[in-house]
């Protein structure tokens, strides 16, 4: 089939029109033409489909174009622009990238240099900076001189991101202390997967090089004493493509043996196929040996303070029979029939050291009682019935001393506790705040109780004594025998024995003071339920 092209044309002749028609034959100028824009169009998806932006700089006409998709990786509409005018490329270099880019590109343009390949940041119009590769090489004339220069572009931001990440990854995987093995996923069963990598920890910690270590299976660390339990557990874990943890004892390759923490993860491929193993490996041998040196000092302290019971024990059994033969001596001399002086001022020394004597040995024998935590069966205990029947018991005390004592125990009206030691917690509390009443004002006691949102008791004592300076006592507070004031009464007992019957039975007690103010003591005590 032809296709023709009809062409006229009309000219005037001595007052006529003349008409001339010509036929063309242009089939061959249509199907080159044909040809053309469909090679254009392949040109054009081609480069739609491809991450790379083609551009051509040309200094003849004086204008810069980049394929279509440099609108659709970058966002800027246009593609095509004045060479040095309205210049969308120059116009969103990084300043910081400026200089090094158009100094590359002026020796392409005076013929320094036929191509050219870098990196630099571009502004895309979001505003974000893209990382770009950009490779270009120059076409010049007979004569030497660059007419246009051709290139690509490559938008590298992901890559560059991505190669931040590996080398972080990898600068842990080597400089870490920890050994990094990874292996093949298979077989689970002997002769087991292979390594194919070890790092320099590895090799630290092992003994074993790289290249001793490809190709081999890591249990050649193991020993032959290894926990078998613990293999199985672990070989199990392997079967089922889980991730493991496990410690072992494991041979360097000089023969040393030494403990390790093995933790091993399966890796999978993006079809979800499990492909290697990465193990990690720590020596754990220093923890290993401190903990059994800790091991061995417990038990050496717990047998140590099993010794000192025992001794306390047979100790204050022993002096019990004769320190009481010696207060019944002391009880049967009557002081007042001695004549001589000095004999009656010897004897009553006798008597005062002996008692003494019998007071701390009774002392002594409260607290290897506390110690011990004998007698500490705990029953419900109602607060209002043990402060009432221990206020009976120094009653005379109360009432020389002016003493007033409020209490409301409505919101925790009882707590499981000891009987005894709730009676020794109220009559050391009380005889306390008398002993240390401030002498410018009658002492006033406040008890109250509340429960906890985690349901333990807290009981609050407070009185208005003399009170104590907290930087000074700090520490020392619930010291056997520590006395913070110049009473002659005080052994400094009370408060210690508080402490430790609490303790015992799981309880703490805190104290606040202030000179000249007063002293709270807040009891927690332990959540039976």
């Amino acid at each position: 089939m032809v296709e023709v092209e009809i062409r006229s044309n009309i000219f005037e002749y001595e007052n006529e029109e003349l008409r001339f028609t010509s036929f063309i034959d242009v089939s061959e100028k249509r199907e080159a033409e044909a040809i053309l824009k469909r090679s254009n169009e392949r040109y054009e998806n081609a480069m739609l489909a491809t991450s790379d932006i083609v551009w051509e700089a040309d200094f003849e006409k004086g204008s810069v174009f980049h394929s279509k998709n440099f609108s659709l990786i970058f966002g800027h509409s246009k593609s095509g622009f004045e060479y040095g005018e309205d210049n969308i490329w120059e116009q969103n270099l990084h300043p910081d990238d400026k200089e090094r880019v158009f100094r590359i590109n002026a020796d392409i343009i005076n013929g320094l240099n036929d191509k050219w390949e870098m990196e630099y940041r571009f502004k895309k119009a979001d505003g974000n900076y893209a990382m770009v590769l950009d490779r270009g090489f120059s076409i010049k004339n007979e004569d030497g001189k660059v007419l246009r220069i051709v290139g690509a572009m490559q938008d590298i931001t992901k890559k560059k991101n991505e190669e931040s990440r590996l080398k972080l990854l990898e600068s842990v995987v080597v400089y870490t202390n920890d050994a990094i093995v990874i292996s093949e996923a298979e077989p689970i069963e002997e002769p087991g997967p292979k390594i194919i990598y070890v790092n320099e920890a590895y090799s630290k910690i092992t003994g074993y090089t790289l290249e001793e270590s490809i190709g081999t299976n890591p249990r050649k660390l193991q020993c032959s004493d290894t926990d078998r339990k613990e293999l199985d557990r672990f070989k199990e874990a392997l079967k089922n493509w889980q991730p493991c943890e496990m410690t072992v004892k494991n041979r360097r390759k000089n023969g040393e043996e030494f403990w390790a923490n093995v933790r091993v993860t399966p890796i999978a491929n993006e079809k979800g196929w499990f492909t290697h193993w990465i193990a990690v490996q720590r020596d754990i041998t220093k923890e290993i040996e401190a903990q059994k040196e800790k091991e061995a000092l417990i038990n050496e302290l717990i047998n140590n303070n099993n010794e000192l019971k025992q001794f306390g024990f047979i100790t204050t059994h022993n002096l019990r029979a004769p320190l009481t033969n010696l207060v019944s001596i002391c009880n049967m001399i009557d002081e007042n029939k001695i004549e001589d002086y000095f004999t009656r001022k010897l004897v009553s020394g006798f008597r005062q050291s002996t008692f003494l004597l019998n007071d701390t040995l009774n002392d002594l024998i409260k607290i290897l009682f506390v110690k011990e935590k004998l007698n500490h069966h705990t029953e419900e205990l109602k607060f209002d019935k043990i402060l009432n029947k221990v206020k009976d018991s120094i009653a005379n005390s109360i009432e020389s001393n002016n003493v007033t004592i409020d209490f409301d125990f409505s919101l925790a009206p009882s707590v499981k506790f000891s009987s005894s030691y709730l009676e020794s917690l109220f009559l050391n509390l009380l005889s306390n705040s008398i002993k240390y009443a401030h002498p410018l004002r009658d002492p006033i006691i406040r008890i109250t109780s509340f429960k906890q949102s985690d349901n333990r008791i807290k009981l609050i004592f407070s009185d208005n004594g003399v009170g104590m300076d907290m930087e000074k006592v700090k520490g020392r507070i619930f010291g056997l025998y520590q006395r913070f004031h110049d009473n002659m009464d005080s052994k400094g007992l009370g408060l210690y024995l508080i402490q430790s019957e609490l303790s015992a039975l799981g309880g703490t007690i805190d104290v606040e003071s202030k000179e000249e103010v007063g002293t709270i003591f807040t009891i927690t005590f332990k959540n039976e339920n």
